[in-house]
């Protein structure tokens, strides 16, 4: 999630593949959980902070199935490196 527009800007990459961990790295629940139940999850963690891990083939997939992620990855489909919220590598 953009941490500064969670109105609109949010993921559900989890439901393309990816995974959800917290702050220690630990996965912190079933991703196929219903909104409600993964929303819970999340406050949950320390600082109401998780992380979704995942790759390139999901991000596409993902921003190709449904508007919130299609505008949430738009920058980085526009090529932008320097988002403070994302972080990129060559591996996992």
């Amino acid at each position: 999630m953009n941490p500064r527009s969670i109105e609109k800007d949010f993921s559900i990459a989890f439901y393309s593949g990816a995974i959800m961990v917290n702050s220690d790295g630990a996965r912190i629940f079933n991703e196929s959980l219903s909104y409600k139940l993964l929303g819970d999850k999340e406050l949950e963690q320390k600082d109401g902070k998780s992380w979704l891990i995942f790759d390139e083939k999901m991000r596409k997939h993902a921003s190709s199935t449904n508007n919130w992620d299609k505008e949430l990855w738009k920058p980085i489909e526009e090529g932008k490196k320097d988002l403070d919220w994302v972080f990129q590598g060559d591996t996992v």
